[in-house]
């Protein structure tokens, strides 16, 4: 698509790049989309478990996803605005900025091995972020979260982020272990303003799988501090800590 026209897919697939500037892309009814964006102020909208497999090369994207629908890629450029609604997920494929996102009990995937860094200018709502991890010791102790920082400059009153991660090789019936494990995925958040607002709400979960529904095994709360802003877990929340 080269104009600033209007694009509907239903229950298809569309093979192709969007160059035109202002167009409009709409995709519901299982409808999937393969290729990248590269035209400035466009909104693309997926509903109805449709999916988009491409990357955001455009200014001023206004991109939302509802329906349990899936975005696979990553959006570098400025003026990026995402909503993520309705149990739909972004897997995120690089470094991405994001100047508005809004969240609805969306899922952000961090556990691709590209997956970079993704910067917030303003948040609000609630979403959920997927990190994978390797442990690095028989104990459990030493413990590396993979993926990139996901980082909030600015958040709206009553905003929560979720941060969770399997159960894979960590011993949950040790102290230690589960420390370094909530520790470590704490530490991938980053909340900026967090002294002059306190509008942010980070929880850290250990699961039984990688999935945003996994059962849960071991939570806590995350305290935001320093001068940019790293998350830390709060020992004194984390629940029900050792089971034997």
């Amino acid at each position: 698509n080269t104009g600033a026209g209007t694009v509907i897919v239903k229950g298809a697939t569309w093979g192709g790049n969007n160059l035109g500037a202002g167009a409009t892309l709409t995709f519901n009814e299982k409808a999937s989309w393969t290729g990248d964006n590269s035209g400035a102020d466009a909104t693309v909208k997926l509903d109805g478990a449709s999916n988009w497999n491409g990357t955001n090369t455009g200014a001023n994207l206004n991109l939302t996803l509802d329906g349990a629908s899936i975005w696979e890629g990553s959006s570098n450029m400025e003026g990026f605005s995402l909503g993520l609604k309705g149990n739909s997920v972004w897997k995120n494929t690089g470094e991405s900025k994001v100047a508005n996102f809004v969240g609805n009990n969306g899922v952000v995937d961090m556990s691709a091995a590209n997956s970079g860094n993704i910067t917030i200018d303003s948040y609000s709502g609630n979403v959920t972020v997927l990190y994978d991890h390797s442990v690095l010791d028989e104990a459990g102790t030493q413990v590396t979260v993979n993926g990139g920082n996901f980082t909030v400059t600015s958040a709206m009153a009553n905003s929560a982020i979720t941060l969770v991660m399997g159960r894979s090789g960590l011993d949950l019936t040790e102290e230690d272990s589960i420390n370094a494990a909530l520790n470590a995925l704490a530490a991938k958040l980053f909340y900026t303003n967090y002294a002059e607002e306190g509008n942010l709400a980070g929880t850290v979960k250990i699961a039984e799988g990688l999935t945003a529904s996994s059962v849960s095994k071991q939570t806590a709360s995350i305290i935001f501090g320093g001068e940019d802003g790293q998350g830390s877990v709060d020992k004194s929340t984390i629940n029900p800590g050792p089971q034997y």
